[in-house]
Order: structure tokens, then C-alpha cells, then sequence
């Protein structure tokens, strides 16, 4: 058997004691660290499966977007600009499409028949999904997630 000597900080004494005391007999210390580990590692690895084929699927996208006034959100007729960036196109449903950027931004943009393409823009896809709930199903949402290599669990409250 292999051994490891592990260093915990003293600020995590306490929560190493706790983890030992939890564990009583049915686990030993280093079997949960190993499930933790195992744990972390599938999980980055999906992750980086994930960005290795994404940064595959990497293109150049271009969009019209129509203006909209910062300080009322009504739409400034006539008045468009654009957008580019690198990117991947992560979901499509209906008039919703969801990229990610090389620079690891996520772009919704959505067509609004009559009045013109908008696009958001989020750090994470977390934020992404807040601000969207109303609007995503769970299928989309689990799409774009998946798609970022990670898993996607709904919350029951």
C-alpha cells in the first residue's frame, strides 16, 4: 500500500476532526480523501473533455445587434451595432442560441420577430441560468451545462 503524509493547515484542524468523527468505523480517513479525489478528478476531467471539444467546434460568429437604451431597455429604433467573437455554439431552441467564447464569456442572443436581435452576456453558467430560468427549460438548461462538461442538477426546493 502506498503511502502519503498529508499537511492540514490549522485553520482546518477542525474540520479534519469532524471528518474523522463522522467517518467513525464504517471509513477510514483515506478512503473518503480517495472518493473526494476521485470525485475531483472525473469532474475536471469531464470539464476539460469538454473545453478540448468545444475549442474544436470554435468559430468566428458575427451578429447585427439591435440597440437598446440602457436606462429604460426599449429598444432604439434604426440604431444596431455589432458583435463578434470566437466561439461555439452550445444550444439552439427556437429563437435562443447560446454560444461560449474562446475568452470563456457565454452569449445568449435571441431573435425577437418585428423588433430585432439582442444578446446577453454572462461570466458563468450560473448566472447565465439565474437570469434565465423563466426562459430555459430544463432540457436546454441541461444542454448548455453538459456542454460545459459539468453536471447539471436541479434543485428542488
Amino acid at each position: 500500500m502506498a503511502t502519503r503524509n498529508i499537511y492540514v493547515r490549522e485553520g482546518d484542524k477542525e474540520l479534519w476532526e469532524r471528518a474523522e468523527r463522522l467517518a467513525g468505523d464504517r471509513d477510514s480517513l483515506s478512503s473518503l480523501l480517495s472518493d473526494a479525489l476521485r470525485e475531483y478528478v472525473e469532474s475536471r476531467e469531464r470539464e476539460e473533455a469538454a473545453r478540448q471539444a468545444l475549442q474544436e467546434r470554435m468559430e468566428e460568429y458575427e451578429f447585427q445587434i439591435t440597440a437598446v437604451d440602457p436606462q429604460t431597455n426599449f429598444v432604439l429604433p434604426g440604431r444596431e451595432y455589432k458583435i463578434r467573437f470566437i466561439g461555439a455554439l452550445l444550444s439552439e431552441v427556437g429563437n435562443t442560441e447560446v454560444y461560449l467564447t474562446k475568452g470563456g464569456k457565454l452569449i445568449m442572443t435571441e431573435l425577437c420577430p418585428g423588433t430585432g436581435l439582442f444578446y446577453r452576456e454572462y461570466d458563468d453558467v450560473d448566472e447565465l441560468i439565474a437570469d434565465n430560468e423563466d426562459e430555459l427549460d430544463e432540457n436546454t438548461i441541461a444542454e448548455i451545462t453538459e456542454g460545459l462538461g459539468k453536471e447539471y442538477v436541479r434543485i428542488i426546493p
